[in-house]
């Protein structure tokens, strides 16, 4: 059940751990385990016990609701940044160089394969 619901947990905080303050240099940053799996979770035991003992789902809506909110303002955000610096279109070259063309097939492949995960 554990890794359903957190599996990116262990690996976050394997990376906090290794990383360094000085970005200027393009270092390698050996990841060390901090705790054992087990450990994580026995660490969110508690909240999903106090999740299972919910009988009516009534009282969740409120935090749906928050959920749903958050959601739509987040996207309203990345909307903005997004839309704010389109270039217009009569300016841009009708054909891009050759150089772009990896981007543009990496971005669509992995665009593609999000929609179907």
């Amino acid at each position: 059940m554990f890794p359903l619901l957190f599996p990116f947990l262990p690996q976050v905080v394997e990376a906090v751990n290794g990383t360094t303050n000085n970005c200027h240099y393009n270092e390698t940053v050996i990841l060390t385990p901090t705790m054992d799996s087990r450990l994580y979770m026995l660490s969110f035991l508690p909240f999903l016990v106090l999740l299972v003992l919910i009988r009516n789902l009534r009282v969740l809506t409120i935090f749906s609701m928050l959920a749903n909110i958050s959601m739509l303002v987040s996207l309203m955000i990345i909307t903005q940044y997004i839309v704010q610096e389109i270039p217009d279109p009569s300016q841009l070259p009708l054909i891009a160089s050759w150089k772009t063309y990896p981007l543009f097939f990496g971005t669509a492949i992995f665009s593609f394969e999000s929609i179907g995960v």
